[in-house]
């Protein structure tokens, strides 16, 4: 009879099934994916360095059980010259390298700056300076722009430097810097002048197309001479200096009795007076006007030298 009830009850459903489902339910016990999560966070924190609203992001996107990959990868980059604090920088800026195959993709784009004459400290530079080079691929990304670049640039020590000082220029080649040269060439840039514009400002070359396009010709606006220096100079500050502080910069002239015309030609003898920061610009109007004594009505003739 009581085994007949059991059968009964066990076969229909429950009167309260919202109880049954909690007292039964799995999903209120402790889980190997919590557990995980939970050492993820406590090795992106205490380990790496991040901070913790990014360490729970990151944790969305990585899993690894262990420290083993994450250490695989630390001492990679360690038994390549870079210090335990640089390493820990570099993935806490890319961290996707944290459960990477270090031997396998991180190896041949290390082998590759060695074949072409880096050493093991341009190499470290390299990889803190921008370590999302790292990420990119060796085949369609890095030798094809370090090929461009060498067809260029033939000064070997020169093209080191200006990977090492930026090296994402080793990306982007058909979307940035092959039509971003192109515009400097259609402008009538010589390949000098170029070729000095790629190594002082590699990161402005590249600039979004549209914007680097919008500076060529705000340059050509002013009858620059594309044959002279200053013309590639004033490309590159007009895509890093905002229009917003620009004219911040500009009311900053104005205050010491500058015009805007004033301002004009100062900046076409010396574009980096508008890049400088606002601090350094009233320091040294300041020192010409109160301790050089020098007259607002003179200055305009100095602008050259300002700041």
């Amino acid at each position: 009879m009581l085994n007949s009830i059991i059968r009964t009850v066990s076969s229909t459903t429950p009167p309260w099934p919202w109880l049954s489902s909690r007292l039964f339910s799995t999903s209120s016990l402790p889980s190997s994916t919590s557990t995980d999560k939970s050492f993820m966070l406590s090795y992106l924190i205490g380990t790496c360095g991040f901070p913790p609203k990014t360490a729970a992001s990151v944790s969305n996107r990585l899993t690894f059980e262990t420290s083993e990959k994450p250490d695989a990868v630390v001492a990679f980059f360690k038994s390549h010259g870079l210090s335990e604090a640089a390493a820990f920088k570099v993935l806490r800026f890319t961290p996707r390298l944290l459960v990477t195959n270090p031997e396998r993709t991180l190896q041949p784009k290390i082998d590759f700056f060695k074949s072409k004459g880096f050493s093991t400290s341009d190499i470290s530079k390299i990889i803190v300076g921008w370590p999302p080079i790292l990420t990119r691929s060796l085949q369609n990304e890095i030798i094809p722009c370090f090929d461009f670049l060498e067809s260029m640039i033939l000064s070997k020590e020169m093209l080191l430097r200006t990977v090492i000082r930026y090296a994402g220029v080793l990306c982007d080649l058909e979307s940035c810097i092959i039509p971003n040269v192109k515009l400097l060439r259609d402008a009538g840039v010589p390949e000098s002048l170029i070729v000095k514009f790629i190594q002082y400002f590699p990161l402005s070359l590249k600039a979004p197309l549209k914007k680097f396009k919008e500076a060529v010709q705000e340059a050509k606006e002013m009858q620059l001479d594309p044959l002279r220096l200053q013309f590639v100079i004033v490309v590159h500050v007009m895509l890093n200096v905002s229009k917003t502080t620009w004219a911040r910069r500009e009311g900053i002239f104005r205050r010491w009795g500058w015009t805007d015309d004033d301002i004009s030609a100062a900046f076409r003898v010396h574009p980096f007076c508008i890049s400088v920061s606002d601090n350094k610009i009233e320091a040294i109007m300041d020192f010409l006007v109160n301790t050089l004594a020098t007259s607002l009505l003179i200055l305009p003739g100095i602008r050259g030298y300002c700041p």
